[in-house]
């Protein structure tokens, strides 16, 4: 995934009046809804992709760290 730089990020269709840059913090949740939406489309579903949230776990050390990877 790349991000671009915040001069790339401004519309086109905004006057010189208007300052509107989309936040860096909603593109990788655009992204994912774009992708949902087209697996929906292509299998004929609806809903979210994953059941449930994410959830988190602490590494505390290195060879956990290798087992989760693996």
């Amino acid at each position: 995934m790349q991000i671009k730089d915040e001069d790339a990020l401004k519309p086109q269709w905004v006057t010189e009046n208007e300052t509107k840059l989309i936040s860096i913090n909603w593109q990788p949740g655009h992204l994912l809804n774009a992708y949902a939406k087209a697996i929906n489309l292509k299998y004929d579903r609806t809903g979210r992709l994953l059941q449930h949230r994410f959830g988190r776990k602490e590494v505390t050390s290195e060879v956990y760290f290798t087992r989760l990877i693996f």
